[in-house]
C-alpha cells in the first residue's frame, strides 16, 4: 500500500465521520425541536451551541491570521511550496469539523436543561 492510498483512505474515513455527524446533528435537531416544541429552552440550547461554534471559527481565523503574519514576516524567502488543492482540502476538513462540535455542544447543553 503506497502513501497516496493511505491518505485517500484517511480522507474517506474522515469524510464518512463528518457525514455521520451531519446526519446525527440533523436528526437530533428535529427530535429535540419536536420534544421541546421549539420553545425558549430549545432556542437557548441552540444559541449556546452556536456560541461554541462561533468560538471555534474565531480560533480558526486567529490561527490562520497568525500563520499568515508569520509567513509574511519570517518565511518570505522560503522556497517551500504548498499546492492550492492541498490547502483547500485542509480548509474543507477544518470547516467540516464545526459539525461535530455543534452536535456535541447541542448534546451537552441539551442535557444541562
Amino acid at each position: 500500500m503506497n502513501t497516496y492510498t493511505i491518505y485517500s483512505l484517511i480522507r474517506l474515513i474522515c469524510l464518512l465521520i463528518m457525514i455521520t455527524f451531519l446526519l446525527a446533528n440533523e436528526r437530533f435537531n428535529k427530535k429535540k425541536k419536536l420534544e421541546y416544541k421549539n420553545d425558549e429552552r430549545w432556542k437557548t440550547v441552540k444559541l449556546s451551541a452556536n456560541r461554541i461554534v462561533q468560538k471555534y471559527y474565531l480560533l480558526f481565523t486567529f490561527l490562520v491570521s497568525v500563520g499568515a503574519v508569520y509567513y509574511m514576516m519570517f518565511a518570505e524567502n522560503s522556497h517551500t511550496t504548498i499546492l492550492l488543492k492541498d490547502v483547500f482540502k485542509i480548509l474543507f476538513y477544518i470547516m467540516m469539523l464545526a459539525i461535530p462540535i455543534e452536535y456535541l455542544a447541542l448534546r451537552y447543553y441539551g442535557k444541562k436543561i
